[in-house]
């Protein structure tokens, strides 16, 4: 679309009151020639932008162009970003980043070309996030005997979570109940997170912990929370504790810990005990802890968080 000076300073107007639309329309503008197109909502203080490429946008430099653009942009009220790159019509991203916008250090400015040399900056990214999480699907394609180990840790997790092993109960004096402590969704007051990946029918989403990206599995019948010991170390979790349960594999001990906060798309969950899953677990389960405040809505490429 295109935008003649008055329409764009209409835009400017709106865009740096926080107007997702306006921010759209802005992003569209300059990513034409890029032939890129920019789809945005907001949830309270954080933005989602998806973008959408006849091949995949290249991550690395749409989200330092993002960061620099929506920073010089100062709007009202935000505080976050998420985007997502994929290949138009496909049925899922190929790659999430988020990054915080830090105030201008300047008058706002309008949106910079997507054309224009842009500096070699590393665009933030979690730390110790797991390399799946930035590369596509198809560069990432798990091998049939490492479904086969993934799907068996999953198949354990759960036994675990189901026969006797309420982690919360166990944790509670120490950790305190898990607590929603923020609900940012948008007008519609739905939380979303994109399906990334299936194992064996069970839906990958991007979840935070304590600011940090994993892919964690959704499965409603979990009643805690398991990690991988990967994402322990990364997460600095500390076991208060431990516990032992049968699994199909024989009996296992789990140190139990916990997180400062668990969010997805601005629903954040805060103090949530979680068990260390087993060296053979390489995605993790994201249980109850979360899901008690949810009614869940599995669909093809997006998993629903309607809060109770």
């Amino acid at each position: 679309m295109e935008l003649n000076e008055e329409s764009r300073q209409a835009a400017l107007r709106l865009a740096r009151a926080g107007d997702p639309e306006a921010i759209a329309q802005l992003l569209n503008h300059a990513l034409k020639p890029k032939a890129i197109k920019a789809k945005v909502t907001r949830g309270g203080d954080r933005l989602k932008v998806m973008l959408e490429g006849a091949s995949v946008p290249d991550e690395t430099a749409m989200v330092a162009y993002l960061r620099k653009s929506l920073t010089r942009l100062g709007a009202t009220g935000l505080n976050g970003v998420q985007v997502y790159g994929r290949q138009a019509f496909a049925a899922k991203p190929a790659w999430m980043q988020q990054f915080t916008l830090t105030p201008p250090s300047s008058s706002p400015e309008r949106f910079v070309s997507a054309t224009s040399k842009s500096p070699k900056a590393v665009p933030s990214r979690p730390r110790s996030t797991p390399e799946s999480h930035s590369k596509p699907k198809s560069t990432v394609a798990t091998s049939t005997s490492q479904q086969l180990q993934i799907a068996f840790g999953a198949i354990a997790a759960i036994i675990f979570m189901l026969v006797g092993a309420n982690i919360r109960s166990i944790t509670s004096m120490v950790t305190g109940t898990p607590i929603l402590i923020a609900r940012s969704a948008g007008s519609d007051g739905i939380y979303e997170a994109p399906i990334v990946e299936r194992i064996h029918g069970i839906p990958v989403v991007h979840v935070i912990f304590n600011d940090q990206v994993f892919p964690m599995m959704v499965d409603t019948g979990a009643s805690g929370t398991l990690i991988t010991p990967q994402m322990a170390a990364a997460l600095e979790v500390r076991p208060i504790g431990q516990i032992t349960s049968s699994t199909a594999n024989g009996v296992a001990v789990f140190d139990v810990g916990y997180v400062r906060k668990i969010e997805i798309d601005g629903a954040q969950v805060a103090n949530v005990p979680v068990a260390v899953g087993l060296a053979d677990l390489e995605v993790g389960l994201l249980g109850h802890d979360f899901y008690r405040y949810f009614d869940i809505l599995i669909r093809e490429d997006v998993v629903e968080f309607h809060p109770r």
